[in-house]
Order: C-alpha cells, then sequence, then structure tokens
C-alpha cells in the first residue's frame, strides 16, 4: 500500500479467512481492522461468501476493500449468482462509477495518427524490424510503478512510430508526423 498510495488507487479483494463483522476478538480480525483503518479503507457486508466442503458450516470471509473516498462511487457489491460457479467460496462483484483520470507527463507528447492503417498493405518485415528495435531498447526489468510506466511509454512510442513509417498518409505529412514524434 506505502509503495502505490501516490501514484495508485487501490481496491483489495480476496479471502480474509476471518468474519470482521462476527462479534469476536481475534488476532486476525484485529491486525485486518486495523490495516484498513490505517489506509482508510472501507468494505460491505454481503452475508455467507463460503460454504465448508462438508457443508456443515459457513462464514463470511470474503470481502472487497476499498478507500473510504469512494464510498459515493460505490453503485453496489454483490455476491452474483453464478451457476457454473465450484469453488468453495462466493464470488464478490464491486460495481463503481468512476472515471479514471488519464494523465501525460511533461516529457510525453500525444501522437494522434489521422488516418487508418491498412494492416494488410504495410511492409510487415519493416515494421517487425522496427518494434524489435524499439523492444531491445527497453529496460528489461521495471523496480517501480514509475519505470514500468515508462516503459510502457516508449513501447507505445516504438509501436505508433513504426505504424507511421510503414504506413504513411502523405508522404510530406508522415515525415513531419515522425520527426515531431522524435
Amino acid at each position: 500500500m506505502e509503495v502505490y498510495k501516490a501514484t495508485h488507487q487501490i481496491i483489495i479483494g480476496g479471502d480474509f479467512n476471518e468474519n470482521i463483522f462476527q462479534e469476536n476478538n481475534s488476532n486476525r480480525k484485529n491486525y485486518i481492522l486495523d490495516f484498513m483503518s490505517d489506509h482508510n479503507l472501507s468494505t460491505t457486508e454481503v452475508g455467507i461468501t463460503y460454504t465448508h466442503t462438508s457443508g456443515i458450516s459457513s462464514s463470511a470471509i470474503d470481502y472487497i476493500l476499498y478507500p473510504q473516498k469512494f464510498k459515493d462511487y460505490i453503485k453496489n457489491i454483490e455476491k452474483p449468482d453464478i451457476i457454473s460457479n465450484v469453488s468453495d467460496h462466493l464470488p464478490i462483484l464491486l460495481q463503481l462509477k468512476y472515471e479514471l483520470p488519464c494523465s501525460n507527463s511533461e516529457s510525453q507528447t500525444q501522437v494522434t495518427t489521422n488516418h487508418k492503417v491498412k494492416w494488410n498493405s504495410i511492409d510487415r518485415d519493416k515494421y517487425k524490424i522496427l518494434v524489435e528495435e524499439g523492444i531491445a531498447l527497453l529496460k528489461d526489468d521495471p523496480m517501480n510503478p514509475n519505470e514500468l510506466d515508462e516503459a510502457f511509454q516508449n513501447l507505445n512510442h516504438t509501436i505508433t512510430k513504426a505504424s507511421l513509417v510503414v504506413a504513411p498518409k502523405k508522404k510530406k505529412d508522415t515525415e513531419e508526423e515522425i520527426a515531431n514524434h522524435d
């Protein structure tokens, strides 16, 4: 949570092996509630989510944790009725009404091509070579979210540039677009 809280909105879902709404004072329940409190997370009780394979016992141990600031954006949290479910846990579905903002770093420029690429008439070998050359320049193992984002942007740039080279709209316009994209 600490690593990503500045750059991501985090929603956690899964089997917590503890009924946090039940009146008990287990260590696991206290750890979960402390974690939720420390990170301003909420959840919604959806009822029984787990049935032991013997069918004798059941519990509510699966949750979706979301930031409290999302409370107004939660449309619904429910257990969908899925006939083909063979798990001893019931699935939980979270529906959000949230628009993710798109942000571009100042160093990133956005290229928009105003033409449709005719993929069946391009020089596929040249495209493949250009993409492979661009991939070879990518950092092998991005170590943090910023490096991963940079690698994704570079890959996107490589694919866009290769597309412009092999499928130009007009020779003059394409050369300008490619020069501006570098």
